[in-house]
């Protein structure tokens, strides 16, 4: 899973999308923060 994340965000960077790339990382870290209740 964490490599798709990986391939997803090579893939934004290279079309130079920062405000989708920043939308994408926000959701990314939600996810892993909600899959890991220990965080919170």
């Amino acid at each position: 899973m964490i490599s798709l994340f990986r391939k997803i965000r090579q893939k934004l960077l290279q079309e130079n999308k920062v405000t989708r790339y920043l939308i994408y990382a926000l959701g990314e870290i939600i996810l892993v923060v909600i899959g890991n209740p220990r965080t919170l």
